[in-house]
């Protein structure tokens, strides 16, 4: 058990989801679990900032309901003074994932991510996983029963997409569900003479090359191609309703290189219907 996951709490609700989604997944993996608050210095969007000692508790707490949920799980925690994004992002260096809610006790109620979420999803060489709250408890309940959800991840070629393939692969033979591959292509603007049974299969094509060593490196992991016509975050959206976990590449074709996350990873972060994992290459 020299696996370790990084779980950042804040004591919010959607930390809390976090929290249980982590647990679960470091049961299911066999990981150690490092559950992390980081006490930020007074800001006016911060509306709590607990003192040491309520740190603590809430910390200790963390730790009770992540040791109920997994047993055999070893938990420690972690008390860290400083920024939480940049504090959590030197954890994660180091750790094989990183989970966060989607927004914590700080920032605008009506914002769809958090500034640590942001702050973190595709700025670490590991994984980052986004626990979105309408979904945290389909997506933790799915994890004691692999075979009941499929795991989605999106392709477009790119590094960063290969990256999310492998990781969804590995996730997809560790939980014995099956695997959902979305390539969402779109027409090229101001193109006079289009094909789209062309660029259909062309497509097709193109995910079932990205496929082909998949399939022989895991035999028993079920793949479904899904090659449409749309946008691609609404794409992966629209397939994470029967999921429990969406992938996706930090950045994809297209983006500009400077950008940390690209505009598909940050539509599908804002809008999935269960968690999100950010891969990086």
């Amino acid at each position: 058990m020299n696996a370790v996951i990084v779980v950042g709490t804040d004591g919010s609700a959607g930390a809390t989801r976090a929290v249980m989604w982590a647990a679960q997944d470091a049961a299911l993996k066999r990981s150690r679990l490092q559950i992390a608050h980081v006490l930020e210095t007074a800001r006016a969007d911060v509306p709590y900032n607990p003192p040491r000692e309520v740190a603590e508790r809430l910390l200790a707490e963390a730790a009770r309901s992540a040791r109920e949920l997994g047993p055999a799980v070893e938990v420690t925690v972690r008390l860290l003074a400083g920024h939480p994004a940049t504090e959590l992002r030197a954890l994660a260096e180091n750790a094989d994932e990183l989970v966060v809610g989607s927004r914590g006790l700080g920032g605008f109620a009506s914002a769809l991510l958090g500034s640590v979420s942001l702050g973190v999803a595709g700025r670490v060489h590991r994984p980052v996983v986004v626990v979105r709250p309408a979904a945290a408890a389909q997506g933790a309940a799915a994890q004691g029963a692999a075979a009941q959800a499929e795991i989605v991840v999106g392709v477009d070629g790119s590094a960063d997409s290969e990256a999310a393939l492998e990781y969804a692969v590995t996730e997809a033979a560790l939980r014995q569900a099956p695997l959902r591959v979305v390539r969402a292509w779109q027409v090229p603007p101001h193109v006079m003479s289009f094909d789209p049974l062309a660029a259909q299969q062309e497509q097709a094509e193109l995910v079932a090359d990205l496929l082909a060593p998949w399939r022989d490196k895991h035999p028993e992991v079920s793949f479904t191609k899904d090659v449409v016509c749309a946008h691609p975050a609404a794409a992966l959206v629209n397939a994470s309703k029967n999921a429990t976990l969406v992938v996706v590449g930090s950045r994809g074709r297209g983006q500009f290189a400077a950008a940390v996350l690209g505009s598909v990873s940050h539509g599908v972060l804002c809008h999935a219907h269960c968690p999100v994992a950010v891969v990086r290459r």
